[in-house]
């Protein structure tokens, strides 16, 4: 009658191993898409931080000169923006020297 017991036992075991690996996989999964949902949110708020500097920065340059900076890189040389310019990409068009340019800021692909 004992071997009987014992594989139960063994098999309570067993069970109890596979529940918990069941359960560690599925809490590791988890933290993993929480961390991905919360590093695309930092991405976003980045994003608009950025398409505001830049937006700021020409209204100044702007309130200065009377006109819009022709390009980015006359608004850069007069407003230094620092950006990771590997991660994000900022396109400035201007429409002429009164109207404000349309900016675009985009993450650039991982």
């Amino acid at each position: 009658m004992n071997r009987f017991v014992k594989s139960s036992r063994g098999f309570a075991r067993i069970r109890t191993i596979i529940l918990s690996l069941a359960a560690a996989v599925l809490l590791l999964a988890a933290f993993y898409f929480g961390l991905s949902s919360i590093s695309q949110v930092s991405i976003q708020e980045q994003e608009d931080s950025l398409r505001s500097a830049v937006t700021r920065s020409a209204a100044h340059f702007y309130a200065i000169t009377g006109r819009y900076p022709e390009s980015l890189d006359e608004l850069t040389d007069s407003y230094p923006l620092y950006y990771d310019r590997s991660r994000f990409f900022i396109s400035y068009q201007p429409i002429g020297e009164n109207i404000m340019p349309e900016i675009f800021v985009a993450a650039r692909g991982e």
